[in-house]
């Protein structure tokens, strides 16, 4: 299965609306979305929306994802708080974590062994909680 038919990078302007969110600034690109930093209008907070272009993308891949978000929970995975569709656009809502990603924290360089021994502590314990969670068939 390919994960993007056809895909060409568009990011959508600040400012324009999608669902109850105004997009304030693209925060980042990937394979086959983009991820802005968001403003939910009526309950005036700052979120990451995760926006996908139904005409180009795999949209098995998004719903699998969003379903994935919602049945995990644990203090160290960002959770989907909601979910949508706006026209062609279809959308993920995550909290805003202003420090960024551990993508962009492992790119500054080698964590000092502390860091790295906490962060795997953290993904370790994560991974252990979604596991414990899931039931044979």
């Amino acid at each position: 299965m390919q994960a993007v038919v056809k895909y060409r990078e568009h990011v959508l302007q600040a400012e324009t609306h999608i669902g109850p969110y105004r997009l304030v600034k693209h925060l980042q690109q990937g394979g086959m979305a983009s991820v802005y930093l968001g403003y939910h209008i009526c309950q005036r907070a700052y979120v990451a929306i995760k926006v996908v272009d139904g005409y180009t993308a795999d949209m098995t891949l998004l719903l699998r994802e969003k379903d994935i978000m919602q049945a995990l929970q644990h203090e160290h995975i960002v959770p989907c708080v909601d979910a949508g569709h706006d026209g062609r656009y279809y959308y993920l809502v995550m909290p805003y974590l202003p420090g960024g990603t551990l993508e962009d924290i492992l790119n500054e360089g080698p964590l000092p062994l502390d860091d790295a021994q906490a962060v795997l502590e953290q993904l370790t314990g994560a991974l252990l909680h979604s596991r414990a969670g899931d039931s044979p068939s």
